[in-house]
């Protein structure tokens, strides 16, 4: 009880005993007895009420009543037909809005897309996560089901400014410079404030014309964006007579990119990176996964196609992983038909990329086949004086199965081509099968740091197992090699002359050397039984590589 309570209490019961016993006619006790139990009711009364306040000052108040879960605004989808406007359907349409395009249906290219948006067929039967096409014809197949982006006027079918962007299920037909930019390669991108991010190309066909020409298709997608990726797409018939060419390149974008189940056809190279100097000072692409696609070049057309130089090209990369891919078909055109080139370079007529770098770079688990030469590697650009780039360093060359490797298309018919120093490169457990004179090439006399070259099993047809800056065989590993002790060690040599040859075994001994092994029957192999482990074709080498029949026949070669 407060103070309040109990001044009123005895204000109350000080009136109650005036009246009764002013005006009460009973006897004294009686009076007594009835002022006793007013004061109780009166103090019962009062000590009720205070338990009560208190009570509900205890009680919480009762929980609000929560408003229903607010979904989120349904995905706005306008279905765009034929006949009407593409870039005003994309102009009208709110971020994040979703246009539904019409199978089969031909929609005029030079689109710009400088905001969030998919675009996708009505209806898209293809299941999820599955290559559209795996050969020229699937390609003329599947893009007549699929909404169709024709260029004209040397505009790309798509220009994207903006970010959160989607193409899927859809096809891009004609030839011009760039089909797709994402984001620009010139100076109207030149901070990385203005790279489009989030971008999907998924399941759609990029088609130049069959016969090249000037004017053909040169690069299939522009790679100057942000956290893009190109899966289980189909990019064809990139091919520029007199001028290189791409199905995917990029120079003015920092990554990561995803390339992952594509099948990529045409192009002086198929897919590179670097090349020009960028317009975002100091950008190099990087983290950059290129996984379980097929790069090719029809070799049947390589008389009547454009420039063809290499499959494979990084410029200006880092940290890149290329695994689990078919890389074929590489020969002796505009340059000596390596199949995969990696050289640090400032690009043409550039002379402020310094930056410029090819580094942390795997490449594994995949097949290279049918070309002049596989690897040329460079530790600085060719014209490094005038153009200094940083070194190349830390690639990783790694259970490989390269065969078809033949001087009918150039490069020497070897396995590596080595210059300008490249620091900690590394080939192990690789299979080689190479009909050039050399498998391993040395094309200056620079030390190479770091360089190791083992657990190979390495099939050369040539007479010389290296051939380092003229001069023959292991003798002079040391001298290009400072790690020469540990250099080219527990590899499996096959071939008569070299096995036979006691100075290449004095000089590099720590390898074995067999006479012969016919891998295309699989039952001549000369292995010492004690290295072979699970059978031919089917298991490793102990320590030393793997070993495969080829998956299918080598095409002829012309």
């Amino acid at each position: 009880m407060d103070l309040m309570s109990l001044i009123l209490t005895l204000l109350v019961v000080g009136v109650a005993w005036y009246l009764t016993d002013t005006y009460v006619p009973l006897s004294r006790p009686v009076k007594v007895i009835i002022r006793v139990l007013f004061v109780i009711v009166i103090i019962v009364i009062q000590f009720r009420g205070f338990a009560n306040v208190r009570l509900l000052a205890q009680t919480p108040p009762a929980a609000a009543k929560q408003a229903p879960p607010i979904d989120p605004p349904p995905v706005v989808e306008n279905i765009v037909r034929p006949g009407e406007s593409l870039q005003a359907a994309i102009n009208a349409a709110a971020p994040g809005a979703t246009l539904l395009l019409m199978p089969g249906g031909v929609y005029p290219g030079g689109v710009r897309i400088p905001k969030a948006i998919t675009i996708k067929p009505t209806t898209w039967a293809m299941p999820e996560g599955q290559r559209v096409a795996n050969s020229a014809s699937e390609v003329a197949t599947v893009k007549a089901r699929m909404p169709q982006i024709t260029v004209t006027a040397n505009q790309p079918a798509f220009d994207i400014t903006g970010s959160n962007v989607t193409l899927r299920g859809i096809a891009m037909l004609g030839d011009v410079d760039t089909m797709v930019l994402c984001g620009h390669g010139d100076s109207s991108q030149t901070t990385l404030e203005q790279v489009p991010r989030t971008i999907v190309f998924d399941q759609v066909v990029i088609e130049g014309n069959a016969v090249p020409s000037s004017g053909s298709l040169k690069r299939g997608i522009g790679l100057h964006c942000a956290e893009a990726s190109i899966t289980n797409s189909a990019i064809h018939q990139t091919t520029r007579k007199g001028q290189d060419s791409q199905t995917i390149g990029g120079w003015n974008g920092p990554g990561p990119y995803t390339i992952r189940n594509n099948y990529l056809s045409g192009g002086a190279e198929t897919i590179m990176f670097g090349g020009a100097a960028p317009a975002i000072p100091q950008t190099v692409a990087a983290d950059i996964l290129i996984e379980g696609n097929t790069l090719t070049f029809p070799i049947e057309l390589k008389a009547t196609r454009g420039v063809r130089k290499n499959i494979f090209e990084l410029k200006a990369a880092k940290r890149v992983t290329v695994r689990n891919n078919l890389l074929e078909n590489a020969w002796a055109d505009a340059q000596a038909g390596w199949c995969i080139v990696l050289t640090p370079s400032q690009g043409s007529g550039s002379g402020g990329f310094t930056e410029a770098v090819v580094e942390d770079v795997l490449i594994e688990h995949n097949e290279i086949r049918t070309c002049g030469g596989v690897f040329n590697i460079l530790g600085r650009s060719q014209s490094h004086d005038t153009h200094p780039t940083l070194p190349s360093q830390r690639i990783t060359i790694r259970d490989n199965w390269i065969h078809g490797v033949d001087t009918k298309l150039g490069a020497h018919g070897s396995l590596i081509q080595i210059g300008g120093a490249p620091t900690d490169l590394v080939m192990e457990w690789n299979t080689i099968e190479a009909n050039g004179t050399a498998f391993l090439r040395k094309s200056d006399s620079v030390p190479a740091r770091g360089f190791k070259f083992t657990g190979n099993l390495v099939q050369v047809g040539g007479t010389y197992g290296s051939f380092l800056a003229s001069v023959a065989r292991c003798a002079s590993m040391d001298l290009h090699f400072p790690d020469g002790d540990t250099t080219a060690v527990r590899n499996v040599v096959e071939n008569a002359f070299i096995a036979g040859h006691p100075t290449f075994r004095t000089n590099c001994p720590t390898n074995t050397y067999v006479a012969t092994c016919t891998y295309a029957t699989g039952t001549t192999c000369a292995i010492p039984p004690e290295l072979i482990v699970g059978g031919y074709g089917t298991g490793e080498v102990a320590g030393f590589g793997r070993r495969r029949l080829p998956s299918r026949a080598v095409p002829k070669l012309h």
